[in-house]
């Protein structure tokens, strides 16, 4: 039994290197990451994909001044990934238990998810999650600068 399926996985794999696939280059990976939204969405997805990725730089930039503090990787890490049950991104922040949807409210994934599902659901631009999930992140940005400075003095 296990020679026949040792057998069957070099076939497979002989056939797989005699098909060829053209090399594409990774820039055009990145163009369609980026256009397959906005061309589903339209362009109102575009402001909400740059909030998502400034929250991402703040984030990174967290666990980077985190790991040159001494923190391991891992317990750096975990503040970023605790966001995603309470942002909504498994279902809607309203069927949360209170004390979670206080905690959603905390987070700037929170409105981008919800700005992103009104724009989804209604088509229309949620202007207020926009702008409370930029200025959240600008929070997070400044106490990660006060954080950053404190350790520098």
């Amino acid at each position: 039994m296990k020679t026949a399926v040792l057998q069957r996985f070099n076939n497979l794999r002989r056939m797989a290197a005699l098909v060829r696939v053209p090399a594409i280059e990774q820039r055009y990976y990145v163009a369609a990451a980026v256009a397959l939204p906005v061309l589903v969405l339209g362009p109102y997805v575009v402001p909400f994909m740059l909030a998502l990725i400034f929250f991402a730089a703040t984030m990174v930039g967290y666990v980077h001044l985190a790991v040159r503090a001494g923190v391991r990787f891992w317990q750096a890490a975990l503040l970023p990934f605790t966001m995603l049950p309470f942002a909504g991104l498994f279902g809607s922040v309203d069927t949360l238990p209170n004390w979670m949807q206080i905690m959603a409210h905390l987070f700037p994934v929170t409105y981008i998810i919800d700005g992103i599902r009104t724009l989804v659901t209604y088509g229309a631009f949620d202007a207020a999650a926009f702008v409370a999930s930029v200025m959240l992140t600008g929070v997070y940005l400044f106490f990660i600068y006060l954080w950053a400075s404190a350790r520098t003095a």
